[in-house]
């Protein structure tokens, strides 16, 4: 199995989409908190398992996602090799995915010539 690192970010998008099921259903919270867990976990040890996603971000080739089983909307978006398997982000479908992984604008380019 290849070790698991977590992106800030994502632990981050962990943490909002727990606290907003928490809202209405800690229940629901808790399961969430579980499946994704075990979701990594299956990631981990199958990693080829995600479906490729290309959102023209040269610091995310190869970057895959996989549906948490029982939240179907929530993607974990992950990158692999032999030894790793690093979280990238954790997000629902309705937030704006291709804008929140998209290459960052070059600064340079931002310049008034």
């Amino acid at each position: 199995m290849r070790e698991l690192l977590k992106r800030p970010q994502a632990r981050n998008d962990i943490i909002e989409q727990a606290d907003y099921l928490a809202r209405t259903s800690m229940n629901a919270s808790d399961r969430f908190l579980q499946a994704t867990q075990k979701a990594f976990r299956t990631i981990a040890e199958r990693p080829g398992i995600g479906s490729p996603r290309d959102f023209g971000n040269p610091q995310l080739l190869g970057l895959r996602m996989f549906l948490i089983p029982g939240f179907p909307k929530v993607g974990i978006y992950y990158l692999h090799d032999d030894e790793t398997v690093e979280i990238v982000r954790v997000l629902h479908g309705a937030r704006d995915v291709a804008g929140l992984l998209r290459p960052e604008p070059d600064e340079e380019s931002d310049e008034i010539l």
